[in-house]
C-alpha cells in the first residue's frame, strides 16, 4: 500500500504590491490593470485619502506580511496638485506613483488619444 505524503509547506517568497491610493479613481485603475494583466505578484489597492503618513504606510504593509518570506513593495498613488498632501506623500518611505496635475486628466488624455504639448503663454 502506498504511503500518503504530507504536502510540504510552500517555502517560496510571495511578492505583494500594496498600492495606497488617494481616491476611488486610482483604485479603480489598479483593479482594471489587475484584470487586464495576469501577474505573479499579488496586487492590493487601498484608499487612504489625505490622511496618509509613514505610520499608516507601515501599518498597512505589516498587515500584509503573513510570513517572513513575504516581500511587500509599497507604492503611493497620489495627485501632486495639493501642496499639503504632496508634502505628506514625499515624506513617506515608499515608491511614489505621482500625477500632476491630477490622475483623472491623465486617464482622459489616454482615452481620447490626445497629446499634451507645451505652449508658452505670452
Amino acid at each position: 500500500m502506498a504511503s500518503r505524503r504530507e504536502k510540504a509547506p510552500d517555502k517560496r517568497m510571495r511578492r505583494i504590491a500594496l498600492v495606497i491610493c488617494e481616491g476611488e479613481t486610482e483604485e479603480n485603475y489598479i483593479n482594471l490593470l489587475k484584470r487586464w494583466y495576469k501577474s505573479p505578484v499579488r496586487i492590493i489597492s487601498h484608499i487612504e485619502g489625505t490622511k496618509i503618513n509613514q505610520s499608516l504606510v507601515d501599518k498597512r504593509t505589516k498587515e500584509l506580511k503573513i510570513s517572513a518570506l513575504d516581500k511587500v513593495d509599497t507604492f503611493l498613488m497620489y495627485d501632486m496638485d495639493v501642496t499639503a498632501v504632496n508634502e505628506k506623500v514625499t515624506a513617506c518611505k515608499a515608491e511614489l506613483l505621482l500625477s500632476n496635475p491630477c490622475f483623472e486628466i491623465w486617464l482622459l488624455l489616454q482615452y481620447r488619444g490626445c497629446s499634451c504639448k507645451s505652449q508658452e503663454i505670452d
